[in-house]
């Protein structure tokens, strides 16, 4: 009777509040991990290069591997016959190759240069009381090889 509906009514009271806190603490858990993801380093970032040498060796790959996909189109427009005659197709080819020819060989050369750099700069960090200059011209001595360059400027460390 009424006794009862009173205790049911409180156990229905106690049931609401304690699902009433599990949503509030699933909530809280939902606000905390949307803060921790728009914490988190944006995804898009990790493209970005670090530098400009390496900025310039990302667009030469972009570049050589878009004429890899241009000599696969004139290839394939060949054999379904829209390219009249091998004359047209050995000059298109020709050019295209040649294009990306000099982008592989300035991507070559950029990565020389980046691969350089960065190894002067763990040089310049592992031995830091040798001058740079020093530094520089045994990493050239050894043709730009890092293990070759430390071991030598380790062997300089220990005579000085």
């Amino acid at each position: 009777t009424l006794g009862q509906l009173e205790r049911s009514l409180a156990d229905k009271d106690a049931a609401l509040r304690a699902a009433v806190a599990k949503l509030e603490a699933a909530e809280a858990a939902l606000t905390r991990a949307d803060a921790a993801a728009k914490e988190q380093d944006d995804p898009l970032q990790a493209l970005v290069p670090p530098d400009a040498l390496r900025a310039q060796a990302a667009d030469l790959l972009a570049e050589v591997l878009a004429y890899d996909d241009l000599l696969e189109l004139y290839e394939r427009r060949l054999r379904k016959g829209t390219i009249q005659g091998a004359a047209a197709y050995t000059r298109l080819v020709g050019d295209a190759a040649r294009h990306q020819f000099l982008a592989k060989y300035k991507l070559k050369k950029v990565h020389g240069a980046a691969t350089a750099k960065q190894s002067f700069q763990s040089l310049t960090q592992r031995f830091p009381h040798v001058d740079k200059a020093d530094v520089a011209s045994v990493l050239a001595e050894c043709r730009f090889s890092l293990a070759e360059a430390a071991r030598h400027l380790g062997e300089m460390s220990r005579v000085v």
